[in-house]
């Protein structure tokens, strides 16, 4: 036999054999084969088991791991948590893949048919993957089991079976209601992966946003001195590790406010302030400046964005006097070809926050909407393939100033794509307005907004948005272990200087004691911590009363040693000064009123105090109370007619301590409504009080002194607290000076009553729950008799 005719033999031999392995092997074999390399599907006690049923968490497992298990919310579904499909069931949630039904089930464990099968298949070819859909689609009707095809399940047997995915059992059968396996799993998802997709070249970018970051570089509360896991830079530099490993085209952006409040302002004057380290450790892109920012003179302002290794955007804030923006209104960013062209704008309130501050002396704040459409026209010249906002401003407007929203932007540009918002410390996962995707990622580095944008080729050498989609994503507990070394040393500064002593408080506590958990005995009753804020402010400002928004709800303040920290726990507003105002008796009687709106009114039944659902929802707390007046405010009256017996204090120690009378009562004259009165409170509430829509619209009342004028940093309440307790008071702090009750609620619940009495019990012991708001606010509906009766 020759050398060839042994060769080809050899061939033929060859080519026999794989011809019979390949006809033995099974149908679905190369299917099987990329589902596993993939990652995409897993063996089952180390078998594939193709005939093994398929449940829905099974196929919404497979279809994340397909898309790249990309970061997602947590399922709103009451089933999922804790199980293994989880992570999958927030994703395919976010993507619309599953809807959430009225029983809030995710069915994780149920069995699916191959008509569900077809329409998850199809809606993850149209809404994640955008895959193509072919004109020609087929004639369900044709199929012998064609009345068995549920109206919800035919445009998906239709694509499915139109690109591929799907294919006909014998006979012509589609067999909609079959229960699906494993084997035919594995082929939709190999043929799946075949089908041509709608656009080529798509690019994917996903941009992360904060705001309001408030100084949280580390989950520790600096003004109580102690750990609050709520959120953190350290939490949030762990999420975007493992964004960053997921996805290449990676935006990190913040939307302002994030040097100011958890005492981080104490590092304004240092050469490296812990937020601008980590928000630079994290390698942000852009940093929109909020009004917060502008509490800092311009010198200081000058010092922080130095620090910032990205863009630094303020873009309707110019030089005074001039036509040259303070700081630029645009950025563009580049990922993977796709050009970002960023806009960046502060609320047009930084003139009324700021007012008499001297921290505006410099610039000139211009509208937003006009600087919008400037900036647009900018961007549109560097040929940007996408126009993004990043505003520190809320959805809705604030103190009804137009611009002031960014709706207002929204609908007044449809062209921006995205608009990343801030400012009003809420949640909002996803909105849009006018076709603007709007996202907000609420506070204190709880969360982080994520938006996915998908670009394809414009057919003119850019790239134009074919899909976008936003939603907010929790910080998470794990804390990032290089990020906690970077802030470690900031943290044990700062810890340290918020426990200096200034004194000592002698006789009896200043922090109220709460009847009921939950209901805070520094918004209903009088407490000495108020009185001594109220006694400080008055004494360095003249003012012969004062208002304070409460805010703290369990603020401590117990006999022993006094520290920096004892004020901040007491009163978070740390950039909240004193400005002083001639008013009338029925202006403060007014501001009352609509303090004692912040409370429901009392009902027949009801056992307990509660607040307005809408005033217990606002950004900052709205229940005011006042300072050198004593007062009674009657719930079980209407709204407008609670303030009664007002009076004002007219005696007081050198000290500026109240003279008190043998019942431990200040000596009073009654205020009538054509009295002037020195009144002090922050410029902050009482812009918003002479506001259009405010208890004082309209009025015009003179200034006759500000704290932040005279003191700089040093005119802040918590800072003139501070100084009281060391000069007035010598360092010792008497609590029985300062307890006195120059306020209460009268509600006509009788507390003797067993109802009352039993009610205390049940809520102390966590039987009954006060009602709350979706946002966790609690304490928005009275418990009342009706409640109660099941356990008398």
């Amino acid at each position: 036999m020759s050398i060839l005719t042994a060769a080809a033999l050899l061939l033929s031999l060859t080519v026999s054999a794989l011809a019979a392995e390949t006809e033995s092997l099974p149908w679905y074999a190369e299917a099987q084969d990329y589902v596993m390399k993939e990652g995409i599907m897993t063996a089952v006690d180390g078998d594939f088991q193709p005939d093994g049923p398929v449940t829905r968490g099974v196929v919404f497992q497979t279809l994340y791991r397909m898309a790249g298990a990309p970061t997602a919310p947590a399922a709103s579904f009451t089933d999922t948590a804790g199980t293994w499909y989880a992570d999958a069931a927030g994703w395919a949630e976010y993507t619309g893949l599953a809807a959430v039904p009225e029983s809030k089930h995710f069915d994780g464990d149920r069995l699916i048919t191959r008509g569900e099968l077809a329409a998850i298949f199809h809606r993850y070819g149209q809404q994640v993957a955008l895959l193509s859909s072919p004109e020609d689609v087929p004639d369900l009707a044709s199929a012998p089991d064609y009345a068995d095809v549920a109206s919800w399940a035919a445009d998906g047997l239709k694509w499915c079976l139109s690109v591929g995915v799907l294919s006909g059992k014998p006979g012509g059968l589609l067999d909609p209601n079959g229960t699906a396996v494993r084997a035919e799993l594995a082929q939709m998802l190999f043929k799946l992966s075949q089908v041509e997709p709608l656009y080529s070249d798509a690019k994917q970018v996903r941009l992360l946003a904060t705001s309001d970051l408030h100084g949280w570089f580390v989950p520790w509360d600096f003004a109580l001195d102690e750990e609050n896991t709520a959120g953190s830079l350290t939490y949030l530099a762990t999420r975007f590790a493992q964004e960053r490993a997921k996805n290449k085209n990676v935006v990190l952006v913040d939307c302002g406010d994030a040097v100011q409040a958890n005492y981080v302002e104490y590092f304004i004057d240092h050469q490296t302030n812990p937020m601008v380290a980590a928000m630079n450790a994290l390698d942000y892109d852009l940093w929109t400046w909020g009004n917060h920012e502008y509490n800092f003179d311009f010198a200081r302002r000058a010092k922080l964005a130095a620090q910032f290794d990205g863009a630094v955007l303020s873009g309707n804030v110019y030089l005074k006097g001039t036509d040259k923006r303070y700081m630029p209104a645009t950025t563009v960013v580049e990922r993977d070809g796709v050009r970002l062209g960023f806009i960046g704008l502060t609320t047009p309130l930084i003139e009324e926050f700021e007012a008499g501050k001297g921290t505006l002396d410099q610039v000139d704040v211009h509208s937003p909407i006009e600087e919008t459409k400037l900036a647009i026209q900018e961007l549109k010249k560097q040929n940007v393939d996408a126009v993004i906002g990043v505003f520190h401003m809320g959805l809705d407007r604030e103190n009804d100033v137009e611009g002031s929203s960014v709706s207002d932007i929204a609908n007044a540009f449809p062209e921006l794509d995205v608009i990343v918002a801030g400012h009003a410390h809420q949640l909002v996962p996803s909105q849009t307005v006018n076709g603007v995707l709007i996202t907000e990622p609420q506070s204190y580095a709880k969360v982080y907004s994520a938006v996915d944008l998908t670009f394809a080729p414009d057919g003119d050498g850019g790239y134009q948005v074919v899909s976008k989609r936003a939603c907010a994503i929790p910080a998470g507990r794990e804390e990032d272990s290089a990020m906690v070394e970077l802030m470690a040393p900031y943290k044990a500064e700062l810890s340290g200087y918020v426990n200096t002593p200034i004194g000592t408080l002698i006789n009896s506590d200043l922090n109220g004691t709460d009847k009921i958990k939950g209901i805070s005995a520094g918004y209903t009753e009088a407490t000495g911590i108020w009185n001594l804020l109220f006694s400080a402010s008055m004494y360095y400002s003249g003012a012969q009363a004062v208002i304070l928004n409460t805010d703290y709800e369990n603020a401590g303040f117990p006999v022993g040693d006094v520290s920096i920290k004892s004020i901040s726990s007491s009163y978070s507003y740390s950039g909240g000064e004193i400005t002083v105002y001639k008013v009338t008796g029925a202006d403060l009687k007014a501001l009352l009123e609509y303090s004692a709106e912040y409370f429901n009114q009392i009902q027949p039944g009801d056992l307990t105090v509660s607040y307005n659902p809408e005033r217990r929802q606002s950004k900052y707390s709205t229940n005011n109370i006042g300072g050198g007046i004593t007062y009674c405010l009657d719930l079980t009256q209407e709204p407008g007619k609670r303030v009664k017996d007002l009076c004002l204090i007219t005696d007081y120690h050198e000290d500026g301590t109240p003279v008190l009378d043998g019942n431990g009562m200040p000596k009073t004259t009654p205020i009538t409504d054509d009295m002037e009165i020195l009144l002090g409170t922050n410029s902050y509430s009482m812009n918003k009080w002479l506001g259009e829509g405010g208890c004082l619209a309209g009025r015009q009342l003179e200034i006759v002194f500000s704290s932040s004028e005279k003191w700089g940093d040093d005119g802040t309440v918590r800072a003139l607290a501070i100084r009281y307790i060391k000069e007035a008071l010598k360092g010792t702090v008497d609590g029985d000076a300062f307890n006195y009750d120059n306020w209460h609620l009268y509600t006509g619940i009788d507390e003797t009553s067993p109802a009352y009495q039993k009610a205390v019990e049940l809520i102390n012991n966590g039987t009954l729950t006060l009602p709350a708001l979706e946002n966790g606010r609690t304490n928005v509906r009275s418990i009342t008799e009706a409640d109660v009766a099941p356990y008398l």
